[in-house]
């Protein structure tokens, strides 16, 4: 009885022991907020801030003025209309939204990819980001030769009233980000 007595306690020491090292490994840095995954937003003001994915950010321009790249592209907002946006498909959203029409020319000098544009929008002083509708128009894809110009059409969630927005648009990585910014 006294060693069965021993291997219980024994066993209930170990089991102690065990649990307050788990305890201990798990509580380090749970408490500790992280900012890894915070990403920056550009600023208005001046020409070295980043976008969401961290690229340079071009100075901010209106939606009626076009902003030309140094490689030669060009893009312009031919249309921002605020519109009702239909759900289509389970978990989509139904809502008040904003449809921007873009059209880019390609003047490079070599075809260009439309594969990697990055299209995203934002609204209010907080800069908080719109939610894409996934019933976009016409997003672009494919290439453009060289001369040639193509549209396109990006639809996001965004509160009736919401302002200012602001839509930064991105053609490739090694590319800085153009900025646009107006009231609707």
């Amino acid at each position: 009885m006294k060693q069965h007595l021993l291997q219980r306690s024994a066993l209930l020491a170990g089991a102690i022991g065990v649990t307050a090292l788990a305890l201990t490994g798990c509580s380090s840095s749970a408490t500790e907020p992280t900012t890894d995954a915070t990403p920056e937003v550009s600023s208005p003001s001046g020409t070295s801030a980043t976008s969401g994915t961290g690229q340079q950010a071009l100075a901010p321009v209106p939606f009626d003025k076009p902003v030309t790249y140094s490689s030669g592209v060009s893009v312009s907002v031919v249309k921002a209309e605020r519109t009702k946006v239909s759900g289509q498909g389970p978990g989509e959203v139904t809502g008040d939204g904003v449809r921007f029409n873009l059209k880019v020319t390609n003047s490079s000098g070599s075809e260009i990819s439309l594969d990697s544009i990055a299209v995203n929008a934002f609204y209010g002083n907080a800069k908080t980001p719109a939610s894409p509708s996934p019933t976009s128009d016409k997003p672009f894809s494919g290439s453009l030769a060289q001369g040639a110009s193509v549209d396109g059409s990006y639809v996001f969630l965004l509160p009736s009233g919401a302002n200012p927005v602001e839509l930064q648009f991105s053609y490739a990585t090694n590319q800085p980000v153009a900025v646009f910014v107006g009231k609707l």
